[in-house]
């Protein structure tokens, strides 16, 4: 799902979910523009809600600059598996 709405230039380096269904997401841009269009395109998939940009910082790789983001939201699906087994439903 996630992956399907990455820009090209875009790269996944952790994803990350709680047992609340937050999902964090931190990666690795070639440009501010396209993190602004990765956070656009996850916006658009109706399983997430509440996107949000919590923050970038440019960084060096192999010797050209980037954007490290991160990245965080909620499913909109009920309770992760584990927590449904634990709680009986």
């Amino acid at each position: 799902m996630i992956g399907r709405t990455m820009p090209e230039g875009v790269w996944l380096n952790n994803l990350s979910i709680d047992s609340h269904n937050g999902i964090g997401i931190v990666g690795t841009s070639k440009s501010e523009d396209l993190v602004y269009d990765f956070v656009r395109y996850l916006s658009q998939v109706p399983l997430l809600k509440n996107v949000n940009l919590v923050g970038q910082k440019p960084i060096r790789l192999r010797d050209e600059l980037a954007i490290r983001f991160d990245i965080s939201c909620h499913s909109s699906l009920g309770k992760p598996s584990a927590e449904r087994k634990a709680s009986g439903d």
